[in-house]
């Protein structure tokens, strides 16, 4: 995703998306879900619209058996969750604060 498009983009609020990328990036997901552990970074507002990685986030949520880890903003937690039937019951949430290095002198 950039700030600027190319000829493939759609627009995602300030960014554009690369359609090739976005097809790229779906087919390494569904090609990870052969190791024991998976990580998705980035569910948002494009799944919400049942968009981006949203059809092949529904594969690995109805067909992946190891560790999954999918990154969501804490703000959208509840909507993907609830869009997704992921039972929380069964979830561990992990909450990462933005944490800035504070320079050394």
């Amino acid at each position: 995703m950039g700030e600027e498009p190319d000829k493939d983009a759609f627009p995602v609020g300030r960014f554009w998306m690369s359609k090739g990328v976005l097809a790229w990036a779906c087919n390494e997901i569904r090609s990870g879900m052969i190791h024991d552990i998976l990580v998705i970074d980035e569910i948002g507002h494009l799944e919400l619209q049942c968009k981006g990685y949203y059809d092949v986030l529904k594969l690995v949520l109805a067909e992946f058996k190891g560790e999954l880890f999918l990154v969501i903003r804490k703000d959208l937690v509840k909507r993907v969750t609830d869009l997704f039937e992921i039972d929380m019951g069964q979830a561990t949430l992990i909450e990462i604060t933005n944490m800035r290095l504070q320079e050394r002198e």
